[in-house]
């Protein structure tokens, strides 16, 4: 479930086929403005195309607008766009494809970029630093907000995924499952059930665990297990309301909403599908679900926002090349 990085290899071969022009950089027209109410949207870009972009999505107005870098910089962003964060007065864009981390401030403007290892996939904001993963090398990499590197930290595996639990760095990949106490500390191995893991979801102050098998567990913060297969949670992408203790997960069908007092037992909530579906995110300040779909990794590529508590549709709109995510905001 959910998007894979091995769709990187479809795309190139689509890439290699066609080079098809991706499309304006203002979708609707008009003069892109920074906009700090607006959501902000991350859209990966086609493999070796260069063609990554920042947009922002007005919900008030209902209009999309593509090309916040590019309109900064006079300059297209790069190749892949794994994912965005806001720290403080700074934006962080890590970029798979150009291998690199690119600092902004809030117009945009570039400041500086960093090499990665390889092909940088996930970044995690930790005591003050930064911690990157990469897709192929064993390592853990920390900058601090300037882009310095300060160390190295071998994990010994790739790929790996990154989520900060009871003040702990913790690193996954299917069947390896490390943490970091403190960032001049060795990585320790967990204790939790063994298995190939899907997913881990920060709920609350509490994680949901998802393995390939099916099984699903939640760990509250006293580490005390509920056996979620008893409640019916099958694979599927999973993103969290912290401030409503509830989650959301996307089957391929349909959606549901997930909420504490009732153990996480899902209650349906929307019936949709995805021509190929690209990522689910939420966002806080309009109670709003985003479902993105790369349909033939070719654009348009369509977004829907959706209103979480009632299921209806707010919006159907298009982005730009392969949208995956929301900026994430950190604290």
């Amino acid at each position: 479930m959910g998007k894979r990085l091995s769709t990187l290899g479809l795309i190139f071969l689509i890439a290699s086929a066609c080079h098809k022009e991706y499309g304006p950089q203002s979708l609707n027209g008009g003069t892109v403005v920074p906009d700090s109410t607006a959501v902000i949207i991350v859209n990966e870009g086609n493999f070796q195309w260069g063609n990554a972009s920042i947009g922002q999505y007005n919900p008030d107005r209902k209009q999309y607008q593509d090309g916040l870098y590019r309109e900064a910089n006079g300059s297209p962003l790069g190749d892949v766009i794994q994912e965005a964060h806001r720290i403080h007065d700074r934006y962080y864009l890590v970029m798979n494809g150009s291998n690199e981390l690119v600092i902004c401030d809030l117009d945009w403007t570039k400041i500086s970029s960093t090499p990665g290892i390889s092909a940088p996939k996930q970044l995690v904001y930790w005591r003050g630093s930064l911690w990157m993963s990469d897709l192929y090398s064993r390592k853990l990499r920390q900058y601090d907000l300037d882009g310095k590197f300060l160390q190295e930290i071998g994990l010994g595996f790739p790929n790996a995924n990154l989520f900060i639990w009871q003040d702990e760095l913790h690193c996954y990949h299917q069947g390896h499952w490390k943490y970091l106490e403190s960032p001049i500390a060795s990585p320790k191995r967990t204790s939790y059930p063994p298995g190939d893991i899907d997913q881990i979801t920060r709920v609350a102050d509490g994680i949901i665990i998802g393995f390939e098998n099916g099984n699903s567990y939640f760990f509250d913060a006293d580490n005390q297990v509920i056996n979620l297969d008893l409640f019916r949670l099958p694979l599927s992408t999973r993103v969290a309301d912290d401030a409503n203790d509830r989650f959301f997960s996307y089957d391929g069908d349909s959606l549901f909403v997930h909420r504490a007092q009732a153990d996480y037992t899902r209650e349906f909530l929307l019936a949709i599908s995805c021509e190929n579906f690209y990522g689910l995110s939420y966002f806080g300040p309009t109670g709003s679900l985003f479902l993105f779909d790369a349909q033939s990794f070719v654009q348009p590529h369509r977004v829907r926002s959706i209103n979480a508590s009632s299921g209806l549709i707010e919006d159907d709109f298009e982005a730009g090349a392969l949208p995956n995510g929301l900026v994430r905001v950190w604290e």
